[in-house]
């Protein structure tokens, strides 16, 4: 209305309205090695996600590439390509039982769910305790809200501060129906150059960092949240109990692997055992003299004799066979005329 007074922001770390981030977001970051060969810098990084992702136990996470073609970026589009991203991560993460998703399938299925069933909550079942990863670009969550995340996860260069404050926000939000933000966690997993402008933004846009080397185990974001807020959410013990049972699978699956390459172990010492020299026949069960080449294997004066039971039983039986006789052919009657009248032609042989 005309003439209203304008609310009072208190948000901001520090209450004086310098930032739209809730107060309690917990913002970390975890350096990794700066290197030239893009490959080798892929791996690197995308080793510590993983180590991360699996550290914060978070139920959802956002996982968010920041990168630009521009002159002067850190890294290009290329460098951490959705494709390639997504396809590390569900290997890696395949065995903990986290599931990988792309954010456009996502809002694929939230948006169906939407039509069908009037309901929202971008596709995840209230009752969906399970963990799941979702891969965007910086660029492609702009205008989109994602439900019930817990932590967000960076890589590459944000640039400026108004896209870091843009990806951090996405989680801690407000949800309808809560008095108050429910807590969330933004890890940047970059390299220190990158890492020195992250400080630099939160110095003036009112929040703080805290590094936590990847030599350590990094926080759940449950642990995070209770040291915040001073409260363990509830859905912290739903997520802690299907992540011992995630865990509890992974030990059978790692116990029965161990048990197949103890077989197959077991199976090449039998099939070894099959092969050793057999001292009576002179030669491997196989036949072969595989690894016997250049040794000299005692010999019998009466070796270099053939005998019978030297030769193969095939041989024997074709060699000791009597030899087959040819049928007898009678002359045909024109033939026998011809012996007793002046022959005026051939005679031939009747088959």
């Amino acid at each position: 209305a005309a003439g209203a007074e304008m609310p009072k922001v208190a948000a901001g770390q520090y209450g004086d309205g310098s930032s739209t981030l809730p107060l309690d977001t917990v913002h970390t970051i975890r350096v990794v090695e700066q290197m030239e060969n893009s490959e080798a810098r892929f791996g690197l990084v995308m080793e510590a996600v993983v180590k991360t992702i699996v550290e914060l136990k978070a139920r959802r996470t956002l996982l968010v590439t920041c990168q630009d073609d521009g002159p002067g970026a850190l890294y290009s589009r290329g460098d951490f390509g959705m494709a390639a991203v997504s396809g590390y991560l569900q290997f890696a993460l395949a065995d903990y039982s986290i599931e990988v998703e792309n954010v456009l399938r996502v809002v694929e299925k939230a948006s169906a769910k939407v039509w069908t069933s009037g309901g929202a909550d971008d596709g995840r079942k209230a009752d969906d305790d399970g963990q799941e990863v979702i891969v965007a670009a910086k660029n492609q969550i702009r205008g989109i809200h994602l439900a019930g995340l817990e932590a967000v996860v960076l890589i590459g260069d944000p640039a400026r501060s108004q896209d870091y404050v843009h990806c951090a926000g996405r989680t801690n939000r407000m949800m309808p129906g809560k008095t108050r933000t429910m807590g969330g966690i933004c890890v940047s997993v970059v390299s220190e150059r990158v890492a020195e402008e992250i400080c630099k933004f939160g110095s003036y846009e009112g929040f703080q960092t805290r590094d936590v080397p990847l030599s350590e185990v990094h926080p759940s974001v449950w642990d995070e949240i209770e040291r915040v807020t001073g409260s363990m959410p509830k859905e912290a013990e739903k997520v802690q109990k299907v992540i011992r049972k995630n865990q509890q699978k992974r030990e059978v699956k790692f116990r029965a692997q161990a048990l197949v390459l103890d077989s197959i172990s077991s199976q090449e010492g039998l099939v070894a055992f099959e092969r050793a020299f057999d001292e009576k026949e002179g030669a491997f069960a196989d036949g072969s003299q595989e690894g016997w080449e250049d040794q000299e294997m005692p010999k019998d004066d009466d070796d270099d004799k053939e005998t019978p039971a030297s030769r193969p039983a095939g041989q024997r039986a074709k060699e000791d066979a009597p030899p087959k006789r040819r049928p007898e052919r009678r002359p045909s009657a024109s033939f026998l005329r011809a012996e007793e009248e002046p022959a005026t032609g051939i005679g031939a042989w009747d088959d």
